[in-house]
């Protein structure tokens, strides 16, 4: 299962306040000048920023833990999301285009398997260090705020506008950058034995699987062709995210696109609900993939749908934002 009843009851409402809160704050700035409609996404890269200075610094105290070298496919941001924020010259589009790109990968993983990103325990530990009761724990509080204030970057990404889409021109530079980094941090996590974007072994364990069956049969090749099949993957969801984040663009600025996306994740919400009468795994499995996609498309949806002032679009986005709300409160007590 891609989700936990823990996980589940505690980030789910997380995605909610944070679309809600995000979509209401860029309308407030919607006509305002591009440096107003930067200044939300500035402000998170300095957080960022902040906090991975004194994770650092506490990874040395401690003694550096090799894990910490941010070479994670998440640790792009720390990157890209500063040349984002900051850099106005002629390539700003592209590094505002990979530093988005890297936002809707995150989002997509944590709406469908959060469980990959950060295990329960961390949410533990991020209290326990909230508390004062043990300073190592930042670890884990980082590891939580980190991602979720991702969450916060795509939903800023997506609804600000901030970006001049050249669609060839993005996936050329998708497919570069993230080949590059595939070279990188797969040559490095297996040189150095550390579990860089799953490149030494794989958290998911039908992957993990893959990677054992490969090593057994092939010694070191089978690691290569392991390592191979990561990098594939790499490239290839973030191209697949870049559309996810231009289609959120749309829904999140008219009424019919938001409808429209709605619907179809209304009806693959339905379908794992029906599912569920006969197979409660596989049905809830279905659900955990589509229902936040579901809340994140309806609930801005409605809001427009509000605002145009249109009974039949109210209604319908409406029954679509209950359907996700009522699937969710199945999810907390089934999960």
């Amino acid at each position: 299962m891609f989700w936990s009843q823990y996980r589940a009851v505690r980030l789910i409402p997380v995605f909610i306040l944070i679309i809600i809160s995000s979509f209401f704050l860029y309308k407030a700035i919607k006509n305002k000048d591009e440096n107003k409609r930067m200044l939300p996404i500035r402000i998170l890269t300095i957080v960022l920023l902040v906090m991975e200075f004194f994770k650092q610094l506490l990874s040395i105290i401690r003694g550096y833990d090799l894990y910490h070298i941010p070479l994670h496919f998440c640790s792009l941001f720390l990157y890209f999301l500063p040349l984002a924020s900051f850099y106005n010259g002629k390539y700003k589009d592209i590094f505002r285009t990979l530093a988005g790109v890297i936002s809707a990968c995150l989002f997509l993983f944590m709406s469908i398997y959060p469980l990959l990103i950060y295990p329960d325990g961390d949410v533990n530990g991020m209290m326990t260090f909230l508390k004062g009761e043990d300073v190592y724990r930042y670890f884990q509080f980082h590891s939580v705020v980190f991602h979720n204030i991702a969450l916060f970057s795509f939903a800023f990404f997506a609804f600000g506008s901030v970006v001049k889409h050249d669609t060839k021109r993005d996936i050329i530079t998708i497919i570069i950058a993230f080949a590059v980094y595939s070279v990188i941090a797969g040559t490095l996590a297996n040189v150095i034995d550390t579990n860089f974007n799953n490149f030494r072994h794989c958290n998911a364990d039908f992957l993990e699987n893959v990677r054992v069956a490969l090593v057994d049969k092939m010694a070191n090749f089978g690691q290569f062709i392991y390592v191979l099949i990561i990098s594939v993957g790499t490239i290839i969801v973030p191209i697949l995210a870049y559309f996810v984040w231009k289609l959120f663009e749309k829904l999140f600025n008219k009424v019919e696109v938001g409808l429209n996306a709605s619907f179809v994740l209304a009806v693959l919400v339905t379908i794992g609900l029906f599912i569920t009468i006969f197979n409660k795994g596989l049905g809830l499995f279905v659900c955990s993939i589509f229902l936040v996609l579901l809340l994140s498309a309806s609930i801005p949806t409605l809001f427009n749908s509000i605002k145009s002032k249109k009974v039949k679009y109210i209604i319908c986005s409406s029954i679509f934002v209950l359907l996700g709300l009522a699937t969710m409160i199945l999810e907390f007590m089934m999960l």
